[in-house]
């Protein structure tokens, strides 16, 4: 298979798939479209077991469901309380932020140190993959993209040691770009860089992008959480329709919520005007070669880059789909234009872009896998 992705050498250059790293080097597979859980599903999941062994809460449930829990935790608080606290507690809705801030009060009766922020993870009203990151030390890995709190020495060689996990053969020269959200600073390194563990020695690329990105994020949850429904369920539903996404990460989605309600755009234009990089039409290649293939339908999601001469839509969402089209022979696919502040998004090179060619039978597509293989697609 030809994927563009090694050395002369042979050695990999590209990290392929979605990951926690957790705070001990351990790796695990976060990447919802091809697994169970993305990575906010799986710090909400690991959240919701931490609140459930403060209140002796046990389920056999693959999954656990925050609205079935609150009801159990709800139940074991009026056990132990008085019956004039009881009688006030049967007037709550149990689906109210009545209940949710008796559970964050009963939290910090019991010595939890950040309740709230736990809960609020939960239900959504922050971006969960912040939390893991500030308070577990975790780091999210999309293929090359790298998110942390901080970026430290020890956090080097942790980030390090867990994409030698990820993928033995990975080169030291393999370069990536990691987004530091709590110190506001972002850089491209290499693997020999992160090993070495020497911060003083890498210079930032443009500052704050991420960091500007998730407090977008926590502001605009934050102003709207009043409007919107409490049930929190991860669900694998359509991109374009349920959620939104950071430039650097994944989605998380709700069962019956909406985060966000404004209108996108939807036009039909030629796949040959598209931006698209070469590292996620190689991801979405690889994956629907392995028959993960898309697991949504609809228009992809696009945005526009203005700051590009002339300005083009860049493919943020929908890989798989556009690589299917593509198999397909179409010429023409739908958009859904999302109205999203890029400013300080990084211009991909040139280098980075998958070029179509027309010329050929799969447009291009070849340069990722054999020929034969993609009439199977």
């Amino acid at each position: 298979m030809n994927f563009k992705l090694w050395l002369e050498q042979g050695q990999v250059t590209q990290i392929r798939g979605e990951y926690w790293i957790e705070e001990n080097g351990h790796v695990e597979y976060a990447d919802g479209d091809v697994g169970d859980m993305n990575h906010e599903g799986i710090v909400i999941q690991r959240l919701i077991g931490e609140v459930m062994d403060m209140f002796g809460i046990y389920s056999d449930d693959e999954y656990f469901d925050w609205d079935e829990i609150t009801r159990k935790i709800f139940e074991e608080i009026k056990k132990d309380s008085t019956e004039e606290e009881r009688k006030k507690y049967d007037q709550f809705n149990l689906y109210s932020s009545d209940v949710d801030r008796l559970i964050i009060s009963k939290m910090k009766e019991m010595g939890d140190q950040n309740p709230e922020e736990k809960i609020r993870a939960i239900l959504g009203n922050i971006d969960p993959r912040s939390y893991a990151m500030k308070y577990w030390g975790w780091y999210a890995v999309r293929n090359n993209y790298i998110e942390s709190w901080t970026l430290t020495p020890k956090d080097m060689k942790t980030i390090a040691e867990g994409l030698y996990e990820i993928e033995p053969e990975i080169s030291e020269e393999a370069e990536f770009y990691i987004a530091a959200y709590g110190s506001h600073q972002e850089y491209r390194i290499t693997l020999r860089e992160l090993d070495a563990g020497r911060i003083g020695d890498l210079p930032e690329v443009q500052p704050t992008v991420a960091s500007r990105k998730i407090d977008q994020w926590n502001n605009a949850l934050t102003q709207n959480a009043s409007a919107q429904g409490r049930e929190a369920e991860i669900k694998k539903l359509d991109p374009y329709y349920q959620n939104r996404t950071f430039p650097l990460g994944d989605s998380f989605v709700y069962k019956k919520s909406r985060l966000w309600t404004e209108q996108s755009k939807i036009e039909t234009v030629p796949i040959s005007s598209l931006i698209a990089t070469k590292e996620e039409i190689s991801q979405a290649v690889d994956n629907i070669s392995r028959g993960y293939g898309a697991q949504t339908m609809g228009p992809i999601k696009v945005v526009l880059r203005t700051d590009m001469k002339p300005p083009k839509y860049q493919v943020v969402n929908g890989y798989h789909r556009l690589v299917e089209a593509i198999a397909r022979g179409e010429t023409e696919i739908q958009i859904a234009i999302e109205d999203e502040d890029i400013s300080g998004w990084m211009v991909p090179r040139s280098n980075e872009l998958f070029q179509f060619n027309w010329d050929l039978p799969y447009r291009g597509l070849e340069d990722f896998i054999e020929p034969y293989q993609l009439r199977n697609l």
